[in-house]
């Protein structure tokens, strides 16, 4: 029995010394790593929150800090997130001593200066975001040389130069976000080296020359966000073949041409496709019809020809579609109704022909904006536009509409803006538009609106903002319930065939900016010898603009004229 316990002596004794001295190396790699925090700590010349005052002391372990998490196997830092911290100052060059670290986030503070060259160091690195702060100089060479770094995000900075080439030799990245910045030069060849790549985002930078054709060829990329550079030339016509899961194309505001491709059905997945302010010319293609997970769709500013397609009623995940600007003729399709997800049109500035359709919102109860100005379509507005209840936003001005104004669009109470501007409506308007009492902006300027505004009780409209009843055929006198409409910092009502005593209640319009009375019939007050609708006007402290021109006022101008804005021009 003295023998066995003899022989395990030493072996206790040495299992127990092992123990001890990782104990105490794991210890002071933990000093170290309090050290480099510490450092950073004492970078930091602005802690807003007093996050890191009040919070990163000696008195607790550095593995309870806020935004801090260790291993528990080795306990060392492995994780330090302190996005959105409020932090103002510079990233020390002995954060680079944290050598078991795996992700940094530093997103959403005011980090300025460089990132240090001694994170090359941390070999260990799989994630660092840096988004929305102030880091100035060039992206670093050194990221190629951390074999582990799977995301790369940048963005949202003010790195200048170029992308370096070294970066393309990270072959582990699966995102790289370098987007709003001041990067310039081309997208090299050596793009297509990244082969697990999930995500690029270059966009808004000052990127040129041709988009190498072997980043179409990164099969596993998602997203792809080249949008705000000057990246020009033709886009492939397979350019689909090779990204089977790309979900995201945003290419908007470069200098692309040719033709859409027409194979761009193969990229199925897309739910965003952005193609807006470039040079694409031809016709849209059919095949864009089989993308029936496509949610957006940008394509406006562009020279685009031909008509909107019937395929398009296809795409039944279509929640935005712009195509504005695009030189787009032809009726409206009637399988466009058959958009329900649809809650934004934008189809302003074609040439876009026809009556618009009666069944155009029959299906579209969540379609918040449509706007189909300035196109040349004619007849009557539909009266049932009043199914598209979640309307804030319509727009059908500069076309060629006739007849009169629905009464029924007065039941979109929803409605937040109405423009009808420079169409040939006619009658009178409807009584129930002045009671829309979410509305903010209604131009019906150059119309042929005949008629009176409706009696007092006939303007509920508390959220008005802007009108514009301008160069109509309008008869009658101002209600004096539109001071209700105390936010109204725009009127215009000129050249119209309004009379009466010029409206003292116009003084009641404290926020008023714009006032065009021009070209009626208001008068004076019969009881005074002076314009004393001037008097009111002196409440009017922001007023800039006021044109009263051509109305047969007759009298002397009160001595309160001085009195008006000092702002008036």
């Amino acid at each position: 029995m003295k023998s066995k316990t003899n022989f395990l002596f030493p072996l206790v004794v040495s299992i127990l010394h092992h123990f001890l001295v990782l104990s105490a190396t794991a210890e002071v790699s933990l000093k170290t790593d309090e050290a480099s925090l510490l450092a950073l700590k004492s970078y930091v010349t602005s802690d807003t929150y007093d996050v890191l005052t009040s919070n990163w002391t000696l008195t607790t372990s550095v593995c309870n800090w806020i935004g801090v998490t260790c291993s528990s196997r080795h306990q060392r830092v492995i994780v330090l997130d302190i996005s959105n911290m409020g932090l103002i100052g510079t990233i020390p060059p002995q954060l680079g001593n944290l050598s078991f670290l795996v992700s940094l986030d530093i997103s959403s503070n005011g980090f300025h200066g460089i990132l240090p060259r001694k994170f090359a160091n941390l070999h260990r690195f799989e994630f660092i975001n840096g988004t929305s702060n102030m880091f100035t100089g060039d992206i670093p060479s050194w990221f190629s040389l951390l074999p582990e770094l799977q995301h790369l995000h940048l963005a949202f900075n003010s790195f200048t130069g170029i992308i370096p080439p070294a970066i393309y030799n990270a072959s582990k990245l699966e995102s790289l976000v370098l987007g709003f910045n001041q990067l310039q030069g081309e997208i090299p060849n050596e793009i297509g080296n990244l082969q697990n790549l999930t995500w690029l985002s270059l966009g808004s930078n000052q990127l040129t020359s041709l988009v190498p054709l072997s980043l179409f060829n990164i099969s596993s990329l998602q997203r792809l966000v080249l949008m705000n550079n000057s990246l020009s030339g033709n886009l492939p016509v397979d350019i689909c073949s090779n990204l089977p899961e790309l979900t995201v194309l945003a290419l908007s505001d470069n200098e692309f041409d040719g033709q859409i491709p027409s194979g761009i059905d193969k990229c199925s997945k897309l739910q965003i496709l952005s193609l807006s302010f470039n040079k694409f010319s031809g016709v849209i293609p059919r095949k864009i019809g089989k993308l029936n997970m496509l949610s957006i769709l940008y394509l406006g500013r562009n020279d685009l020809e031909d008509e909107i397609l019937e395929e398009i009623g296809n795409l039944r995940n279509l929640e935005i579609f712009y195509a504005q600007n695009c030189s787009l003729s032809g009726p409206l399709p009637s399988s466009i109704s058959k958009l329900t997800s649809l809650q934004l049109l934008n189809l302003y500035g074609n040439k876009l022909s026809g009556t618009l359709p009666r069944d155009l919102c029959l299906n579209m109860s969540v379609l918040r904006a449509m706007d189909l100005g300035n196109n040349l379509f004619s007849g009557r507005i539909p009266k049932e536009f009043e199914n598209c209840t979640s309307l804030s936003d319509l727009f059908l001005r500069e076309n060629n509409l006739i007849g009169e104004l629905p009464r029924e669009i007065g039941n979109l109470f929803n409605l937040g803006r109405l423009d009808l501007h420079y169409n040939f409506l006619t009658g009178p308007i409807p009584s129930t538009i002045f009671n829309m009492s979410n509305i903010r902006g209604i131009s019906f300027l150059g119309n042929f609106f005949t008629g009176s505004l409706p009696p007092d009780k006939g303007l509920g409209l508390p959220n008005l903002e802007e009108l514009y009843l301008g160069y109509n055929n309008l008869t009658g006198s101002i209600p004096h319930s539109l001071s209700n409409a105390s936010n109204i910092f725009r009127l215009g009502i000129g050249y119209n065939n309004f009379s009466g005593p010029f409206p003292r209640s116009f003084g009641n319009l404290r926020h008023l900016e714009y006032l065009n009375v021009n070209d009626n019939h208001f008068t004076k007050e019969p009881s005074s010898q002076e314009l004393i609708f001037f008097n009111s006007l002196t409440n009017c402290r922001h007023l800039r603009q006021l044109w009263i021109g051509y109305n047969p006022l007759n009298g002397n101008l009160p001595a309160s004229v001085g009195n008006l804005s000092s702002s008036l021009d």
